[in-house]
């Protein structure tokens, strides 16, 4: 599998370096002042967004010096004689290491520079990248850089043989200038060699080929958590401190190095004013630069266009979903397909579920702990954090810990990573490779495994733990258990045993009109078996009624089957039952995305939520609705056959098993969005409602008044079915297993009093009695206000 990276690597880039070469920019261009205290800041990412291959790219543009210091598993591999030059062995003088390596490497790169023939197809950059990169395999590097590294090394040796420290005085800068004279009294330092680097490289850089950065050399230190190690017995600065000094010296010049780690703590590069080295930055007279963190999604992604009309089979197709998301998946699934690798599927699937838990599980009983069973259920359901302070607990650095070790993205961080804004962003594959880890311990057969089995991955317990420290915040709505629920019946629903010639989404004869065989195919059976189309056989669409039999258990969905139509368009569709209604209809999603506006919840919208297995959880304030899960008659993606499950969750005691019509109400597809105003001939849609506090359990329907006269030939302008849920319990939803009614009890308590210090705390006796005191008024029990009322 690690050999696939290096072979992935060498595919064709898709995407630029023109963020990265916008952010260095800005950056240049808000230094005018001088109050950063060197030109260098972190990119800062999860595992596999393109961090390495982003600078690779720029480096064809703007003259890029690599330096790899990772292990022999890491890919690009690591340049070793520069690893052993920063060893943790290496404690004495490590002002000077630093300095002099920088100095070599300067000259080293000037002289490399000079060797370069002139070529007016390309610039000297990207002639320099491509030498560097040439024979550049798993494990090691091509003979060029390894003598390159080899040449820098051996020179960075000599001046530190002879150093001498600098005479002249060392103001303004606090950080003494190591100078080496030689035998023609020539003074070798690194400002000196870098001054020579920059001068050459702006007079020969081709205008053609000129970077508008403002930037004339690039340091890339890869997997730079090499510098941050402290040796055994060692109180003093690290390496990246003193290389840190070295390059406040050529601050002035065009230069600015990058520090890439993709393990280790978030802020390594990037410390708070408060924990920096640094007098100066903990005085806050200088600052870092912010971290990079900006790495878009979906670069190698097959695009949905307008000129094809998709099926569900494609959308939910293998090859489809490894490409949506961060690029190294596709990257090393296209490579293992071009050399032939068996079960390409069940490799990337497994590699990608081994990163979001940091261990190989497919294989084993283990159970799984807190971080990873709330890795695998935030790949699946957003969560959001509330902040936490650098330097706190563990378990309230949670949020850090999902970004460093378990593929959450960071979309925002500040100075000294404060604050860190993240997210769990729509990735089907890894939505597909954490669903494989909860089904394999949750369902078989479309039945539960046994109760062992199932604790082996607990998402209730974990959420739970962390929800109990007040690092999670899920709103009080009790959506997050919600849509917890409906995760688990529809990965119940794709373990269910169906004839292998109706597999749900393989075809239907509404789609072509004649037959229920695709062209090409001589049976349905042969339909989907390409990585291209195999939605349907790899059992990822599941029909609306498979669907609610697994939420709802066949005997209580056989009781709401048969209801009709709580509102209705027309006499023909009141006389329709639910479950004839959706006969056609399709599910197709493994994960849930919040929207960020109201705007987006139309057929559209949804359509395109379809294409990548995705249902939809509201955003804050959205009217009459709370998750959105988009159904597909038929198979052909046409926004016309969008319709939609729609649900809304209590969490309030005030909702128990009596059926509250004015909430049904208030779920209006029109008000709601889903459909636009101008959709004359509406699909039917289900609302759902999950009373999820009731003490009493409940499924049903609302009973429909006997229709005494034909002239009223509609209700509403829409046909809705409705479906009442009360309870959280087993007794209501066949996917709570009985032995997790109060896992399931406990965690909605904690919801609901997420802003309650006491549920957060777990404060007892008086201490509880005394924070409600504190709090007048701001709930029912006694003691807020026993202090001034009778």
């Amino acid at each position: 599998m690690l050999r696939l990276v290096s072979t992935a690597w060498k595919e064709p880039y898709k995407n630029s370096g023109d963020i990265l070469e916008s952010v260095l920019r800005d950056y240049v261009n808000e230094d005018v002042l001088g109050q950063h205290y060197a030109r260098y800041a972190s990119i800062t990412q999860s595992s596999g967004t393109g961090k390495s291959r982003m600078v690779d790219e720029l480096a064809k543009k703007i003259f890029c010096i690599p330096i790899a210091l990772g292990s022999n598993q890491a890919y690009p591999p690591p340049d070793n004689l520069a690893v052993s030059w920063f060893g943790g062995d290496n404690t004495d003088m490590r002002a000077e290491r630093a300095q002099f390596f920088m100095c070599a490497l300067f000259e080293t790169a000037l002289q490399r520079a000079k060797d370069i023939a002139p070529d007016p197809g390309l610039s000297l950059a990207s002639i320099f990248r491509q030498s560097m990169s040439d024979g550049m395999e798993y494990g090691q590097h091509g003979q060029y850089r390894q003598q390159f590294y080899s040449d820098v090394c051996v020179r960075a040796a000599e001046l530190l043989s002879s150093a001498k420290h600098s005479k002249e005085p060392r103001q303004p800068s606090p950080t003494p200038v190591m100078t080496v004279v030689d035998d023609h009294g020539t003074h070798i330092n690194l400002v000196t060699a870098a001054e020579a680097l920059v001068a050459y490289i702006s007079t020969t850089r081709k205008k053609s080929f000129a970077s508008n950065s403002g930037l004339d050399v690039i340091l890339y230190f890869d997997e730079a958590q090499h510098l941050t190690k402290s040796s055994a017995g060692s109180s003093g600065p690290t390496f990246f401190i003193h290389v840190r000094s070295a390059l406040r010296l050529v601050r002035k010049l065009p230069i600015f190095a990058l520090f890439l780690s993709t393990t280790g703590k978030l802020e390594q590069f990037s410390a708070p004013a408060q924990l920096d080295a640094s007098d100066r930055m903990l005085r806050l007279q200088l600052l870092p630069f912010k971290p990079i963190v900006w790495t878009p999604l979906d670069i190698m992604a097959q695009r949905i266009t307008k000129n094809k009309v998709w099926t569900l089979r494609e959308v939910a197709s293998t090859y489809h979903i490894v490409h949506l998301g961060r690029p190294l998946f596709p990257a090393m699934y296209d490579a293992a397909r071009a050399e032939g690798y068996p079960d390409s599927l069940k490799l990337i699937i497994r590699f990608a579920a081994r990163k979001i838990v940091l261990a190989d599980l497919h294989s084993s009983n283990t159970r799984m702990t807190y971080p990873q069973s709330l890795a695998c259920v935030a790949v699946r359901i957003p969560v959001e954090f509330h902040p936490a302070p650098l330097g706190a607990q563990d378990d309230d650095n949670v949020e850090r810990d999902l970004v460093a070790n378990h593929m959450r993205l960071l979309l925002y961080a500040g100075v000294g990573f404060s604050p860190i804004i993240t997210t769990s962003s729509s990735e089907p594959l890894l939505a597909e490779a954490a669903a494989s880890l909860m089904i394999s311990r949750r369902w078989s057969y479309g039945e539960a495994s046994d109760a062992l089995r199932h604790r082996e991955l607990n998402p209730l317990m974990a959420i739970t733990h962390y929800l109990g420290k007040s690092t999670l915040s899920l709103g009080e709505r009790g959506e997050f258990a919600t849509a917890l629920l409906l995760l688990y019946a529809r990965d119940c629903a794709t373990t269910s045993v169906v004839k292998t010639s109706t597999l749900p989404g393989s075809s239907s004869p509404s789609d072509d009109g004649e037959t229920s065989k695709l062209p090409g195919s001589s049976s349905p059976l042969d339909d989907g078996q390409d990585d291209k189309s195999d939605g349907a056989i790899q059992r990822r669409i599941v029909t609306v009624r498979q669907f609610l039999e697994a939420l709802l258990g066949t005997d209580t969905f056989a009781t709401v089957a048969d209801s009709p139509p709580s509102v209705y368009r027309t006499l023909e569709a009141a006389k329709v039952p639910l479950h004839k209604a959706f006969e056609e209809a399709h599910i197709y999603f493994s994960h849930f995305v919040k929207v960020q506006s109201r705007d987006v919840i139309t057929q559209a919208y949804l359509l395109l939520a379809i294409s990548r297995g995705a249902a939809i959880i509201c955003t804050d304030g959205q009217v009459g609705i709370d998750i959105i899960v988009p159904v597909l008659i038929g198979t052909r993606l046409e926004k016309e056959k969008v319709t939609a499950i729609l649900v809304q969750s209590k969490n309030s005691r005030r909702y128990g098993a009596d059926i509250n019509n004015l909430i049904f109400t208030w779920m209006d597809p029109y008000n709601c969005g889903v459909f636009d105003g101008d959709v004359a001939e509406p699909l039917p849609v289900l609302r759902m409602v999950f009373a999820l506090a009731s003490p009493d359990a409940a499924v049903a329907s609302p009973d429909i008044p006997v229709r005494r006269s034909l002239r009223q030939d509609t209700t509403a302008q829409y046909t809705a079915y409705d479906i009442w849920c009360a309870g959280a319990s087993h007794k209501t939803f066949a996917v709570i297993q009985e032995d997790e009614d109060q896992d399931m009890g406990q965690l909605l308590k904690l919801i609901r009093g997420s802003s309650d210090v006491l549920e957060r705390m777990r404060l007892i006796g008086p201490v509880r009695r005394a924070v409600r005191q504190m709090q007048p008024l701001v709930s029912t029990d006694k003691a807020h206000t026993e202090l001034f009322v009778d």
